[in-house]
This record gives C-alpha cells, structure tokens and sequence, in this order.
C-alpha cells in the first residue's frame, strides 16, 4: 500500500424481512430513508455488525443473516456487504441514529438515494458486485452532513471513533471450460500453487484490483462475480473471493490451469474451491490466522 493511498474501510447494510416486508430506517443526520447498517468494527465479524447495526438502530433482532452483495463506495474507500435477514421484534420509533423505523412493502419503498441497494435485497437474483458513485455535488453534500454531525457528537461529549484499519485481500477463483483452475506459483514454497491475489488499497473496487492483477500477471482476462469472505475478524484480516469462467488459452509465466484434485494447493485454497461450488455466497471463519506470507501473489 502506497504511503498516500487510503485503507479500505469495511461496513455493512442489512435487509431485515417480515414476511413480503422489509425494514428501513430514516437516518436522523441526512434524514432519508435507508437499510439499517455501518461501519465493521476491530475484531468484528461482517454478520455480527449486521446483527448489531439493525438492533442499535431499530431494535429488531436479525436473525440467521446471509451475504447477499457486495459494494464499493467509490471516493470513500469503503466497501459494504449486503447481508438478507429475518427479522424478529417491534421496531422502535426512534433511536440515537434514527428518525423513524418502518416495514415498508418490498413492492412500494419509499425514495431513497441508496435505493438499488434495497432493490438487490429484494431481489432474488445473483447480485452483480457494484460501485456506487455520487456526483461531485452529491459527494460535497454528503460530507458536510457528516461533518456536522461528527462536531455535534464531539460537541456533546461522544465523539465518533477512528475508522479500524483491516487488513484485506481479494482471491480469484477462475475455472476453465474443463473445470481446471487458474493458479500461480507461491510465494512461500515454490512447491505450492495457490489462487491469484492482491491485497485492496482502497483506491478501487477490490474485483477491479484483481481483475488488473490477473490480466497482467497470466494473461487472463474475466469478468469477476462476487463468491465469498474468508475472515480472520481477532487478527482484522479479511479476504474477498471472486470468481469467474473463462475458456482456457495460453498464460503467461506466472499462471497455469490446475486441476484441483491433483494439484498441489494451499489447504486454505482448495477449502475455497469447495465452498464456492455451493453457488450462494458465503463467509467462513479461518480455521487458522490469516498469514501476511499467505500472498501468494504479488
């Protein structure tokens, strides 16, 4: 990471369902509506902070949270995950963060400046990962709201804590027509090959990032969907799987097809292949820490 780039702040949003209803939350610092959510905190796990964000800001307990997409902030350097939840308890009328809570008709939401996002939750399609962009004026606007309101917290004694800083890694998972997977060699032991990975700097999307990577150090080039988190939440390392198929050709040196069953692979890598054969998103806890030398790729 450049001395003069930003982390890649990690947050959440959370689609609470009651029946064919879906619970928002009109934010009381930019007064719109939007999905309960926020930032991930130190040593926290993506779905917990979803739990946490629906109950603080409504008082509705999210049950049984699943990943369901995944978005860039773009000029914020922030990256949320969508997670669909049901939802259990009365909302309350207002809280610290919150004008109004309301179950709203999945078929009649309210305007709302993040509505794709609500969109996505209610839709039971594969979600495509986006990058959510605002206007210059939309940008300027926004950060003034939230400056203000990190004065008036500091004003009256509670002030808003720093950002955590993650470390966070992007994996791509690209198969052939023949089910063999594009690896290249580690790092750490010339034996061993593993996925393609970068670590995200937060300067673009983290599938953007990779998607670079990949094109120049095999030669491939895919259109990346969104499969998975690897998290070590204790330690703050997260690691986002993509993935994609392609039809086989020529590499360049650093990439080969493999295939799974006989290649010699990171014991973390094949886990990932096996999880990512199941469809839906997913997020697992490792099974050990998350290694700095576990790049394999650089």
């Amino acid at each position: 990471m450049s001395a003069s780039s930003e982390p890649l702040r990690l947050g959440v949003w959370c689609a609470a369902f009651r029946r064919d209803h879906v619970l928002l939350s009109r934010r009381a610092d930019l007064n719109v509506w939007s999905l309960p959510g926020g930032r991930l905190d130190a040593g926290e796990r993506l779905q917990d902070a979803a739990v946490r964000e629906v109950a603080e800001e409504t008082g509705v307990q999210a049950l049984q949270p699943q990943p369901a997409a995944l978005y860039y902030m773009h000029g914020w350097q922030r990256l949320n995950v969508l997670f669909r939840a049901q939802a259990e308890g009365q909302p309350l009328g207002r809280s610290a963060e919150t004008r109004e809570n309301v179950f709203f008709p999945a078929q009649a939401l309210p305007w709302m400046p993040l509505g794709q996002v609500v969109t996505d939750a209610v839709d039971a399609n594969a979600i495509p990962p986006r990058v959510v962009t605002l206007s210059p004026a939309e940008q300027r606007q926004l950060r003034l709201r939230l400056g203000l309101r990190y004065l008036w917290n500091a004003l009256r004694g509670q002030p808003e804590p720093r950002f955590p800083r993650f470390e966070v890694q992007a994996a791509a998972l690209i198969a052939d027509e023949a089910g063999r997977v594009l690896t290249v060699r580690s790092a750490r032991d010339s034996e061993l090959r593993g996925l393609p990975r970068v670590r995200c700097d937060g300067r673009q999307a983290p599938w953007a990032q990779l998607r670079a990577h990949v094109l120049e150090r095999t030669g491939v080039e895919a259109s990346l969907s969104w499969a998975g988190v690897l998290q070590d939440a204790p330690r703050g390392r997260y690691e986002f799987v993509f993935t994609a198929q392609v039809a086989s050709g020529e590499r360049f040196r650093a990439g080969e097809w493999s295939a799974p069953r006989t290649a010699v692979l990171h014991d973390r890598d094949a886990q990932i292949i096996g999880w990512t054969r199941a469809g839906a998103p997913w997020i697992r806890d490792v099974e050990r820490p998350l290694q700095a030398g576990d790049t394999v790729s650089r």
